[in-house]
């Protein structure tokens, strides 16, 4: 859309008569001539548009709409009240597209694919974006067959891997479903203990209702997770399905573009014909010459721009595109690595191993070599050595030497209360200190005030 409207960018300015042209990315105001550029704005989702009934901006107008993303302001307004109207919707429509627009890309990010599937993916997508605006259309193009070859096979590759990707994630949602089934089902069966153990009489009987209902509580954190976890593979599979689809649908374009072409080569010698048109050296250049507007002036000195342009995100990735050899093997790579990895696991139907290790395997009870299963549980162990250590630095400090006992002891009503201000681990990291034999004390788990008297022994 383009024509002649009033302009303002503050409150106190008069309005100034302009030439505005309105794309589908950005919104450009001339100057007195159609030639100078006096402000270029890029749309975005972060924009808005809301009508001015401020009797400073209206000024003598009868209607006006400012134009905002909270950084920079502008005011429209129209030789009448319908052509204000006009340049009012046009402007409400572009915008609330664009707010659309930046969910989905929001939506797609938020999916977890790897850097080198949503490139690919970015890719396709981009080229039905172009198509859907007119800026060029690749498939419309007379081009080289072996090109199209090329492309089929990246194609193709790509609707495998995201086959692959798929069945991921539904392993990932059953898995996350039968978490918070497990889940649902250990909080009911907590829930029968506390309200048996809330009618029984007796010390014994509250406190372990009291760490029955501190476990019920944990059980119902873990079940609301699960159904985060649940909702999110949900999420996945949906969008998933609709980038598989897209891919299909790209895949068959180009196989259909690859036999017409063929088709019309085999047909163009007998007729006499011309030969085929080149296709063009680049999309960022195909891009340029849609968006080309009259000469620009130099950058405004307002500073205007608020969001870079979707043709200025294409001239990036196309530069940074790699041959397309490069990219069918990247593609084959992934694939290769992923049928290896399904080779060597063990809930995997594709897996090539023994079913089961011994427990005189090197390899039973340990994740595998170079994974990320291997690397937290590292972190984990690591992490428990400390807490560890720590506790033994304090029965060391505040315990007493003791003859009898043949070390230094504390009694656990002590160091209870001496640990509150330093971690809540305190029991589980005394079990494992005992489990590792670096200190003593009777019974496997203490309870604050029932084994308060209770002796830890230092070895």
């Amino acid at each position: 859309m383009e024509g002649s409207v009033l302009v303002k960018y503050d409150v106190g300015e008069t309005w100034k008569e302009r030439f505005c042209v309105l794309t589908d990315e950005k919104f450009v105001i001339t100057g007195e001539g159609e030639t100078d550029l006096e402000a270029e704005i890029f749309l975005s989702g972060e924009h808005y548009v809301q009508e001015s009934r401020n009797k400073k901006v209206l000024g003598e107008q009868e209607k006006a709409f400012l134009v905002s993303d909270l950084v920079t302001n502008t005011y429209f307004s129209g030789t009448d009240e319908n052509t204000t109207n006009q340049w009012l919707q046009a402007f409400r429509k572009l915008i609330v597209k664009k707010q659309m627009d930046d969910q989905w890309w929001l939506d797609l990010n938020q999916m977890g694919l790897d850097e080198d599937a949503l490139e690919m993916v970015l890719d396709d997508i981009l080229a039905i974006y172009m198509k859907a605006r007119g800026i060029i259309d690749p498939y419309s193009m007379q081009a080289d067959p072996t090109k199209l070859e090329e492309e089929a096979a990246i194609a193709n590759l790509a609707v495998e891997t995201m086959k692959l990707e798929e069945e991921d994630i539904l392993a990932e949602e059953e898995k996350a479903m039968e978490e918070l089934n497990r889940a649902k089902a250990a909080a009911a069966k907590a829930k029968q203990k506390v309200k048996r153990l809330s009618v029984m009489p007796g010390t014994d009987a509250m406190i372990e209702l009291e760490a029955e209902m501190k476990r019920l509580e944990e059980l119902h954190q873990i079940e609301e997770l699960a159904k985060q976890d649940v909702e999110m593979a949900q999420a996945k599979e949906v969008a998933m399905k609709e980038l598989l689809a897209n891919a299909s649908d790209k895949a068959e374009q180009i196989e259909k573009q690859r036999k017409k072409e063929a088709t019309r080569l085999t047909i163009m010698p007998k007729q006499g014909g011309a030969p085929p048109l080149a296709a063009p050296e680049s999309v960022s250049k195909a891009v340029r010459r849609a968006t080309r507007l009259p000469t620009m002036a130099p950058p405004n000195p307002r500073g205007r721009t608020t969001i870079v342009s979707r043709a200025t995100f294409v001239q990036k990735k196309e530069k940074e595109k790699a041959p397309i050899k490069n990219r069918v093997a990247e593609w084959q790579k992934k694939l290769d690595e992923r049928s290896e990895k399904q080779a060597n696991n063990v809930f995997s139907d594709k897996y090539q191993g023994n079913k089961a290790l011994t427990t005189g395997d090197t390899r039973y009870g340990k994740a595998v070599e170079g994974s990320k299963t291997e690397e937290r549980a590292a972190k984990a162990a690591e992490w428990v050595n400390k807490e560890v250590a720590k506790l033994l630095s304090v029965i060391q400090d505040l315990g007493a030497h003791d003859e009898e006992a043949g070390g230094i002891t504390i009694s656990f009503g002590a160091l209870f209360i001496a640990y509150q201000d330093i971690s809540d681990t305190l029991v589980g990291m005394l079990m494992r200190a005992k489990k590792r034999k670096q200190l003593h004390y009777p019974g496997q788990m203490l309870f604050q005030g029932m084994h308060d008297h209770v002796k830890i022994t230092l070895r």
